[in-house]
């Protein structure tokens, strides 16, 4: 998974399924563009759309459910981004911003 500034790798992992309804858009955009260049840094503006959907989504799940994503989170980073450790964990956060 690529980086975003200012946002640590279980965040994301956290919301990427979110991200697949509320950033294909940015996502579609992006890999057409990296799909007809030859040079990812031709795609910059692209990536930067995914970022900033990335990053707003990662705001929006834990102001609406700050506990949950605070233990779903948590887990995720202890126990290396294993998702199969952290699933009470994924539940109660799924059950507070469940998917669109």
């Amino acid at each position: 998974m690529a980086q975003v500034e200012g946002v640590k790798h279980a965040d994301l992992q956290a919301v990427a399924f979110h991200m697949l309804s509320k950033c294909a858009e940015q996502t579609a955009a992006f890999e057409e563009c990296y799909a007809n260049n030859a040079s990812a840094s031709k795609c910059a503006e692209e990536f930067k759309a995914v970022a900033a959907c990335a990053k707003d989504l990662v705001a929006e799940a834990a102001a609406a459910a700050k506990e949950e994503w605070h233990h779903y989170t948590a887990c995720l980073d202890m126990m290396g981004g294993k998702y199969s450790y952290c699933r009470p964990e994924k539940a109660a956060f799924d059950t507070a911003f469940p998917l669109e």
